[in-house]
């Protein structure tokens, strides 16, 4: 028996410009079928992943919302929440503080900053402007760029690690980070990225953290581009709670690789493909227990260590658009 069925679907967009001081878009059951998927994502903490919006009806003017002054990501407007479930795991009811995006959810703060900019530099210098804040960011004449940051942390108490069992008392530490891009030579670009840091976990031997990643494009033409890149990070006390006051550090080892292939076919048709893995290893976990001051005790508990390899987190992504 053979059946037929059929069905439709329909949206809109709304652009309306009266002025140059007015402007009013507007996007009705809109067609995400050109928004890029997600990357892969391993997170142990507590705080929930960003997610970046690439749905081209949310990505216009977005930077209205952004509200970050120092090392964060947060957001008046979290447009991801847009058709998704309340991030409190409380129901599907919808709150006013579920359309941002902070940190933490029951956090009040205030933040500010001090800055300068340089512009005069001579004419012959490498380097056409800096801009140092907590971090720097240097922009090269020959189209690279340079930034660093870095950051110290005091001991404090913290409760987001254990879930609300107890705060726990973590020692100081600090991390530094340089990134460089390099000037497109030929066809070629390349990027590399190193951070080195002092963990601000338990441990008393002064445990400390490294990452270091590499990136490339390969420009074949104005239609058609490669990228690769690779990363490791290497975390000698990654704390992550196991349950009630327990948690557990772990000699951590990450690996990640993405390789991308983009193809603007004329003005209608796109073709992309893009491969991502990503694996690591979670090897000599030590258990602590939090006492009532916050303190950490190394305890008895069985803590097993635990990994993921790449032929257990690969993706490969597929999106064509054809426009008749």
């Amino acid at each position: 028996m053979i059946g037929k069925d059929s069905s439709c679907d329909a949206g809109a967009d709304v652009f309306w410009k009266p002025n140059s001081e007015f402007q009013l878009s507007a996007t009705i059951n809109p067609d995400f079928g050109q928004g890029e998927s997600d990357s892969l994502v391993a997170n142990f903490s507590a705080q929930e992943t960003f997610f970046g919006d690439r749905r081209p009806c949310f990505t216009e003017n977005q930077g209205y919302f952004d509200f970050n002054l120092l090392s964060d990501i947060s957001q008046l407007l979290y447009t991801r929440r847009v058709g998704a479930m309340a991030d409190d795991g409380n129901g599907d009811d919808f709150e006013v503080n579920d359309a941002g995006y902070l940190g933490r959810y029951d956090l009040n703060y205030a933040q500010f900053e001090v800055g300068k900019r340089i512009t005069e530099l001579p004419a012959d210098f490498a380097y056409a402007s800096h801009n140092l804040r907590f971090h720097g960011n240097s922009q090269r004449r020959d189209g690279g760029n340079l930034n660093w940051n870095l950051q110290l942390r005091r001991p404090a108490h913290d409760d987001q690690i254990t879930r609300g069992n107890r705060p726990l008392y973590v020692r100081n530490g600090g991390n530094a980070l340089i990134g460089r891009g390099f000037q497109r030579r030929g066809n070629w670009q390349f990027n590399v990225e190193a951070s080195l840091g002092v963990a601000s976990g338990l441990g008393q031997d002064t445990p400390y953290a490294w990452s270091a990643s590499v990136s490339s494009t390969d420009c074949i033409s104005d239609a058609l581009n490669i990228e690769l890149w690779m990363g490791h990070v290497m975390d000698q006390e990654q704390l992550i709670w196991q349950e009630h006051n327990l948690v557990a550090g772990f000699q951590m080892n990450r690996y990640d690789l993405s390789a991308s292939r983009n193809w603007n076919i004329g003005t209608r048709h796109e073709l992309r493909v893009k491969l991502e893995a990503l694996g690591f290893d979670a090897d000599n976990p030590m258990p602590w227990r939090i006492g009532a001051d916050g303190r950490g005790v190394v305890s008895n508990d069985v803590v097993q260590p635990f990994s993921l390899h790449d032929d257990e987190q690969l993706l490969v992504k597929l999106a064509c658009r054809f426009e008749l």
